[in-house]
């Protein structure tokens, strides 16, 4: 792998005190042909490191917890008006982190906590570790969560799995907007990196210096 380019760009400590454009068409080729391809990254490692995709995902999260709801029994018939059900879970918790889940990997997976007096908490697990493991024509019929080396395996009625659309794809995560944009995405962090390691490395202003003579080699050096 070369890093001429890479020598070009930073300059300062590397030797070069000023950059031409040329030296940027360097870095952006050597970027794309030997360097990390822009969108290598996976969108939870952009969210992390590029403000646009952080800014997005969670605006897109902070609309949907702001969602005005109501909840009401299971066995409200149609011609009934039934009265409010008393909700302590935090929806607004659970939503923002289920949208969050779903711009990011392309799934949400929602564990019921249960007991014989009914529901008792909703618990957002990590969506890294979830998988459909099994299905039929009918959807999932078995979900698997791994943490380091343990696996437990949860039924479909003890999750709420959210997913988004795949044209490829009817049961399994689909695609996430954050996945689309890894490559828009990389190259602001690319362009970032840059940045950030050119000024570090003692950019300063291009310059011109003029004389009225030839200036030896030894005083071209020197200065």
């Amino acid at each position: 792998m070369t890093t001429k380019p890479y020598k070009a760009i930073l300059g300062g400590s590397f030797g070069t005190k000023a950059v031409a454009l040329s030296d940027v068409d360097n870095f952006l080729d050597w970027l794309v042909n030997e360097g990390q391809q822009p969108g290598d990254e996976s969108a939870q490692d952009l969210y992390k490191a590029v403000a646009w995709t952080y800014w997005c995902v969670n605006l897109r999260a902070d609309s949907v917890a702001q969602t005005p709801y109501l909840v009401f029994p299971m066995d409200l018939k149609e011609d009934e008006e039934g009265a409010e059900v008393e909700w302590d879970i935090d929806m607004r918790r659970i939503l923002w982190m289920v949208e969050a889940w779903l711009n990011l990997v392309a799934a949400a997976y929602v564990l019921k906590r249960e007991n014989r007096a009914g529901l008792q908490a909703l618990q957002v697990l990590n969506a890294n570790s979830m998988r459909v493991k099994k299905f039929d024509n009918n959807g999932p019929t078995l979900f698997e969560q791994r943490v380091g080396a343990n696996t437990l395996e949860f039924e479909p009625d003890e999750l709420l799995y959210f997913r988004t659309f795949d044209p490829s794809d009817d049961i399994r995560e689909g695609i996430s907007a954050g996945q689309v944009g890894r490559r828009s995405a990389s190259l602001v962090k690319a362009a970032n990196e840059w940045a950030a390691a050119f000024f570090a490395n003692g950019a300063i202003p291009a310059v011109f210096l003029t004389t009225e003579g030839a200036v030896p080699p030894v005083e071209k050096d020197r200065i």
